[in-house]
Formats: C-alpha cells, sequence, structure tokens
C-alpha cells in the first residue's frame, strides 16, 4: 500500500520543481502566468496548470520535459516565457508570472511608428514665446502711440484754444460801448506810462496785479488773440509769459505795449515752438519780410506786416525798445530748433486792415473758432490704427496663425 502511495505521490508533477529546473536549463525566467493566459486566450478556454500536468502525466505515464514544452510554447504562442518576482496571491506557484511579447520584423508596424514620428503643432505657446510676442506687441503699441501722439495732442490743443477764442469772442460782443472805452483806455494808460518806466521788465507786486486787471475781460487771462494766415496759426493772447502759458497759448512779454495799437508802443509776444504737444510758433521761421499777421483785442482787428527778422541773444533787449514814432509789435520764439539758446525776432509795423470794416469803421472778428473739417480729422485719427493692424499683422509670429488659425 505504502509503495503504491510512493509510486502515485512520484507520478505527481511538481510544477514549481519544474519551472525552477527550466529556468535553470533555460538560464531565462519562465513566466508561467502569462504563458497560460496567452495559452487560454488562444483555446478560448480556461488553462489549470497543475490539473493539465497531472492529467499529461497520468495520460502518458511520463516525466514531462519542461524546458521542451517551454520551448515549444514560446514558438507556437510568438511569446517570451520568462519568470518574475514572487506574487503571494498566485494560487499555483506563489509567484508572478510575465511575459514579453516578441515582435516579428515582418509584423512591425512602420506606418504608426512614421505617425508618431511626426510632431503635431502644440496648441498651447510655451511661457517664454508668449512673453516674447506681448514685449514686442507692447513695443509696437509704444511704437504707435509715440508716432501719433503729436498729431493728436496738437488737435487736441487747438480745439481747446479755438473754444477759448470762441468765448472771448462771444464775451466782448455782449460788453457795450462804455465797457469798451473802459479797457481800452486802461491799457493805453498803460503803454504810455511805460515809456518813462526805466525798470519796466521788473515791475513790483503793484504793478504786476494792476498789469494783470488790464484787458481781462473774461477773468481767465485771456486779453485777445493772434492770427498768421501763411502758418495757419490762430492763438488765444494771455497775461505773461510763464511755462504753463508757453504751453498751450502765446504769451504777452510784461512791460512792452499791451495789443491795443498806437504810436509809441511795441507789443512782445511770445510762443514757443518744436512742442509735441502743441505747433504754436513752430513754423514761425517760414515767415518772410512782406507777410501779415493780425491781432484781435476788444473786437477789433489790427494788422501788421513784417519788416524784419532777426536772430538774437537772449539778453538783447534793445530790438524790442519802443519807438515813439512808430507802432510795432514783434513776435519771439527759440531757436535753433530743439537747441534754443537764441531767439528769432519777427518784427511787424501796423497797416491798414485787409477786411473791410462796418459801417462804424472797426473791424470786428467774424470767425469765433476755426471750423472742424470731420472727414480730415477722421482720415488723420484713422491712419495710425491702421498702421499698428499692419504692423501687428507683419511682425507677430506665424505660430499664431498655425496654431490657432
Amino acid at each position: 500500500m505504502a509503495d503504491e502511495r510512493t509510486n502515485q505521490k512520484s507520478n505527481i508533477i511538481d510544477l514549481k520543481k519544474g519551472v525552477d529546473k527550466a529556468q535553470e536549463v533555460l538560464n531565462t525566467p519562465v513566466d508561467l502566468k502569462n504563458a497560460a493566459s496567452k495559452t487560454k486566450d488562444v483555446l478560448n478556454t480556461p488553462v489549470d496548470l497543475k490539473k493539465a500536468a497531472k492529467k499529461t502525466k497520468e495520460v502518458l505515464d511520463t516525466p514531462i520535459d519542461v524546458k521542451k514544452g517551454v520551448k515549444k510554447a514560446g514558438e507556437v504562442l510568438n511569446t517570451e516565457i520568462t519568470w518574475g518576482s514572487e506574487d503571494t496571491s498566485s494560487a499555483t506557484d506563489g509567484r508572478k508570472l510575465h511575459s514579453r511579447k516578441k515582435a516579428h520584423p515582418s509584423t512591425i508596424d512602420t506606418t504608426s511608428r512614421d505617425k508618431k514620428s511626426v510632431k503635431k503643432p502644440k496648441k498651447k505657446l510655451k511661457k517664454m514665446d508668449l512673453i516674447t510676442d506681448a514685449i514686442l506687441c507692447l513695443i509696437v503699441f509704444v511704437g504707435a502711440f509715440l508716432l501719433v501722439y503729436p498729431t493728436f495732442s496738437n488737435w487736441y490743443n487747438q480745439q481747446h484754444m479755438s473754444r477759448a477764442i470762441a468765448a472771448y469772442t462771444e464775451r466782448t460782443k455782449d460788453m457795450t460801448p462804455e465797457q469798451y472805452d473802459k479797457f481800452r483806455k486802461a491799457a493805453q494808460i498803460y503803454n504810455t506810462g511805460l515809456l518813462d518806466n526805466d525798470h519796466r521788465f521788473k515791475p513790483n507786486d503793484h504793478e504786476h496785479a494792476q498789469y494783470e486787471a488790464l484787458l481781462d475781460v473774461t477773468g481767465t487771462g485771456i486779453m485777445g488773440s493772434i492770427e498768421i494766415p501763411k502758418i495757419n496759426v490762430n492763438l488765444p493772447i494771455y497775461h505773461g509769459t510763464e511755462e504753463t502759458i508757453l504751453q498751450i497759448a502765446v504769451g504777452h512779454l510784461e512791460g512792452t505795449s499791451l495789443p491795443v495799437g498806437g504810436t509809441g508802443t511795441h507789443c512782445v509776444l511770445s510762443g514757443h515752438r518744436g512742442l509735441p504737444s502743441a505747433e504754436l510758433f513752430t513754423r514761425l521761421d517760414e515767415m518772410e519780410q512782406g507777410d501779415t499777421f493780425m491781432l484781435k483785442v476788444l473786437g477789433e482787428t489790427l494788422t501788421y506786416r513784417v519788416d524784419q527778422i532777426k536772430i538774437v541773444d537772449p539778453d538783447q533787449l534793445e530790438n524790442i525798445s519802443i519807438d515813439p514814432n512808430h507802432d510795432y509789435c514783434t513776435l519771439v520764439t527759440c531757436t535753433p530748433y530743439g537747441i534754443n539758446t537764441q531767439r528769432m525776432l519777427v518784427r511787424g509795423h501796423r497797416i491798414e486792415n485787409i477786411y473791410a470794416p462796418d459801417d462804424n469803421g472797426t473791424v470786428y472778428i467774424t470767425a469765433e473758432a476755426k471750423h472742424v473739417d470731420l472727414v480730415k480729422t477722421s482720415l488723420i485719427m484713422m491712419w495710425p490704427v491702421a498702421a499698428i493692424l499692419v504692423l501687428l499683422d507683419a511682425l507677430v509670429p506665424v505660430r499664431w496663425h498655425s496654431d490657432w488659425g
């Protein structure tokens, strides 16, 4: 009985030993679990290795050659059978089994590999690319702003100055003849007093306060306006030559005659040139002898014809002295352009008005303000916008179009 049991026990296949022996012979890890799984897929039948081994030994009554079996299974299944690490969850042999697929050269799919090798364009731009594009766009916008600013600022300043002149004109139209005479006589008295005043360019506080009140019809400091047809200038005239005034308009030089005309007067008006925010006297160097300009004060127009143009140093005041026998007006601006170390003086002498007077012999201001041509203004403001769009389309990298288009 004992011999029979021994014989039966010897006929039982020790799967674990068989696998260990196979690994020693093949010098390769054996993955029986994957082999069984693959066999199951091929046969579409659950595979019980332990029962299969027992059944095979019982039928054949012959020891199983694991080496040949594993090799044959690998050829049939086209799988390299390997032995993995331990896995306590395995019910058969307590070890984790796995396999590695062998690909035959004839079965390699080169099409899929070629598709993978072709990189698709990225939908998201890299961080550095976004920063670069943002800086580029910023540079374009800043450049366009600097290009547009002088035109827009000068246009805005002209509108503001036109409204100031229009307000002054309306106020003078509402004045009575007595008010006209009062303002004019006060200005004439001031002018007469300058002939004997050796310190007229250095007034004291009392004299300065009196000067500020003269010809100030609106209470805003405007005493009139100047029009220079040749260079398309029409600007208000303010008291004094402070920088705040010269940035936006023309200033009257205190200590010189007020712009009411008359023999023995010399009015001096100063204006900046070359400002990015306003044109002002920028084109004053285009004036020539024989050109005319007009002063419009208290509803009256005074016309002057240019008879002298000089370049002098800032301290040469003899060129703006009062001649008791003439009625002069001198326009002053800085020169050379952008350097401003000297002064350009454009002097004119009083002539008869070119425009026909009314029945009383007085020439009144007819144009309250410049007419704004909306078509021209729109074109001026549109071309910088068009330039920005063209620059952006040309400079922004192509990837924006390929990635997002």
